[in-house]
Parts: C-alpha cells; structure tokens; sequence
C-alpha cells in the first residue's frame, strides 16, 4: 500500500502546489473555477486558493499516514480510515465538478486526476497500513 500511498499523496502535493502558484497570481484561471477568469484569478478564488494548500498538504499527510509511510499520524490513528474515506468523498464530489466544468483542461486532466484520486483512497481506506 506504500506505493498508493505515494502516488496519491503526489497527486494531492500537485493539486496544493496549483492552488498556490494560482493564490501567487500565475495567470492559469483559464484552467480553475471553470475557466472563467483566463489569466489571474480574482482576489476572492486567489485567497481560497491559498486557503486549499494547508488543507491539501494535511490531507497529503493523512494519506501517506494511512499508507504506513509516516511514524506518526496528523489525526488519531483511530480516525485515519474515516478521514480516507471523507477525502475519498470529497474527490469525488469534486470529479463531478471538474467533468462538468467548460474549461477542457479542467475536465480532462483535473477531472482525471481526481477520478484516479477517488480510486487510490478507497483502496487505501480498505487496505491502509496506518502508521508503522
């Protein structure tokens, strides 16, 4: 489980590292929120951009924790399944956005990932180590 542990929490880092280039102004809107706003994104989905990151790498944490890859959990150890599973919800709620989105880039490669993302998590919540 050590290796979907890992590409999970890869996946999540390079959702957290979008967030933030986007909450740094990196002119890609055209690929967030719809592709409503191509170039910087408003201050409003900048500030929840930057919001996103911490949870992104806490949730990146949990993951590799609940993959064994940590000596420590973010969470109690109790809580690491019920967690991977609240993430595994929340991707796919967020999929349905990204399949729905206008942008093409937000359906394909965002909706994608989060769809591979949905499947690592359940994976890793029926068959999750916990910490070592």
């Amino acid at each position: 489980m050590a290796a979907v542990a890992i590409v999970a929490a890869t996946l999540v880092a390079g959702v957290a590292a979008f967030q933030a280039a986007l909450a740094a102004g990196v002119p890609w809107g055209a690929y967030a929120w719809g592709g409503v706003h191509p170039g910087q994104l408003p201050v409003r989905q900048r500030i929840i951009g930057a919001v996103a990151v911490p949870v992104l790498v806490f949730l990146a944490l949990v993951l590799l924790a609940q993959g064994g890859l940590l000596g420590w959990s973010p969470l109690p150890v109790a809580w690491l399944v019920p967690a991977t599973w609240v993430v595994a919800v929340l991707l796919a709620l967020n999929t349905v956005a990204n399949l729905a989105a206008p942008s093409r880039i937000e359906r394909y490669a965002f909706g994608g990932t989060t769809a591979l993302l949905v499947v690592l998590c359940v994976v890793l919540a029926l068959t999750g180590e916990g910490p070592s």
